[in-house]
């Protein structure tokens, strides 16, 4: 799933996807949309999800 430190490694196209996945699940099971996904960053002083990491691209999988 999208498990590692994207400040160092770039997620592959195989998290976004799983990654994906289950986002698009959960939506489903909770009625959200895909607006209600963010960043830990958003809610916390965290650097989540790295710099490497491309929110857009994810939700572009779901």
């Amino acid at each position: 799933m999208l498990q590692g430190d994207f400040d160092k490694q770039i997620p592959t196209e195989a998290q976004y996807r799983d990654g994906a996945k289950l986002i698009a699940q959960l939506l489903r099971q909770e009625e959200l949309q895909i607006n209600d996904v963010t960043p830990h960053r958003e809610f916390d002083a965290k650097v989540c999800s790295g710099k490497n990491f491309d929110m857009n691209e994810l939700k572009q999988y779901v």
